[in-house]
């Protein structure tokens, strides 16, 4: 990149992040420290969001230490967003649910959440978790749409 600053390296970070090149993304991450660059909390949501891809929990949980007390950076509801996708993703469920139920939890954060159901083979729970995002927000599809492909699998 030619011109190097905060925004360019966001961008980069998540655009890598976002289409499957979570190496590539973290990479780059660690490449923008060494400039000399402080990572912002977007940095940081696209480096949870490449942990969560890549199922990297123990990397997710080092970054949000590292976010904390290395930049003073508050966790956002995107960084939670990532724990609660990271969780699900690695099978951890209930513990997802936990911290969604902590964290009152928005209609994305359970639409996530019925996501991971769906890889996992928790039907109850994709259930529950529907429920809570449509009251949450009755005009978002997504819920449906999860829930109904995993009432009715595909033959």
């Amino acid at each position: 990149m030619p011109w190097r600053d905060l925004i360019s390296w966001n961008a980069m970070i998540a655009v890598y992040a976002l289409n499957g090149h979570h190496a590539l993304s973290l990479e780059l991450f660690l490449a923008m420290a060494m400039e000399g660059l402080e990572p912002s909390d977007v940095t940081f949501s696209s480096v949870l969001t490449a942990c969560a891809h890549a199922g990297m929990i123990d990397r997710c949980s080092s970054c949000l230490e590292s976010m904390r007390s290395d930049y003073s950076i508050e966790e956002t509801l995107e960084h939670r967003r990532a724990l609660v996708d990271i969780l699900g993703r690695s099978g951890q469920l209930h513990r997802a649910r936990e911290m969604i139920q902590q964290q009152s939890g928005d209609g994305i954060s359970w639409t996530t959440l019925v996501g991971s159901c769906k890889i996992h083979g928790n039907p109850d729970l994709a259930k529950h978790a529907a429920r809570q995002a449509f009251s949450l927000d009755a005009k978002n599809s997504a819920p449906y749409v999860l829930l109904h492909s995993i009432q009715i699998p595909a033959t």
